[in-house]
């Protein structure tokens, strides 16, 4: 088929320019909706990111606030761990001193007097002084032995200070216990 152009010369050309220029506004519009396109997309991405970004500032800041809540709570049963053992120790090492008392009152002779009992309590030794006087030797030397015998004392210690001294019966003969408990 021939094709015949019937058009003069001067617009002849005008077709094919005309033609390209269709097609290149065709293209720019097309690069244009990509372009546009592409950065709604990026726009929308950028607002879901964001918004993902905040969600976990949020998580991170409530799970911040958890933590000081919970290093508080932490700080508190230390503390309260600290007190209990605290308590405990002072109940271990507690002296019930109505049954100290009452064994000390239970191994007194009658005829022996306490006139001064000191008690002194360290970690490592404790010791009651016991000072006093008896109408004989006889009943300290007892209230000695008595002392001894009893599970509430380790140890007794004995001073007499006129044991040897008999030149007056009558006399009431002064003494000092340590027992150490």
């Amino acid at each position: 088929m021939i094709k015949v152009n019937l058009l003069p010369p001067r617009f002849q050309g005008k077709g094919k320019k005309t033609k390209k220029n269709v097609l290149v506004l065709l293209l720019a519009i097309i690069i244009i909706l990509a372009f546009s396109g592409g950065i709604i997309f990026l726009f929308n991405y950028k607002n879901t990111f964001n918004s993902e970004v905040n969600k976990v500032k949020k998580e991170l800041q409530t799970q911040k606030e958890k933590n000081i809540s919970y290093s508080e709570i932490e700080k508190k049963v230390t503390d309260l761990n600290i007190k209990l053992n605290s308590i405990k120790t002072v109940l271990q090492d507690r002296i019930y001193w109505s049954s100290v008392l009452k064994e000390i009152a239970l191994n007194t002779p009658t005829d022996v007097f306490i006139e001064n009992l000191t008690v002194s309590s360290k970690k490592e030794q404790n010791k009651i002084s016991l000072r006093g006087n008896a109408s004989s030797r006889r009943s300290i030397i007892k209230f000695k032995e008595e002392l001894t015998a009893s599970d509430y004392f380790k140890a007794v210690d004995f001073n007499v200070s006129n044991l040897i001294n008999t030149n007056d019966p009558l006399s009431s003969v002064d003494f000092t216990i340590t027992v150490y408990y």
